[in-house]
């Protein structure tokens, strides 16, 4: 950068400065418009419980679980 550019952008800097200061300080008090959620999440899911104590072997086990994620419906 050349000396002048830097000249600009430090004029530039002090006008904002400037400006800054002259503005209102912002009423803290005053009510916002813009309200969140006590909680953002309107969904929860419980977790997915397993089944111990099956005497399924693996192959049988993979076709079971395939069958019941066929079954389900995802709705939108």
């Amino acid at each position: 950068q050349t000396d002048e550019e830097k000249k600009y952008i430090l004029e530039k800097i002090q006008q904002a400065n400037r400006e800054l200061k002259e503005q209102e300080t912002p009423d803290m008090t005053r009510q916002r418009r813009l309200h969140f959620k006590e909680t953002l999440v309107d969904l929860v899911v419980p977790p997915i419980r397993f089944e111990t104590g099956d005497s399924v072997d693996e192959g049988e086990k993979g076709s079971k679980d395939t069958s019941k994620a066929a079954d389900a419906e995802v709705s939108g």
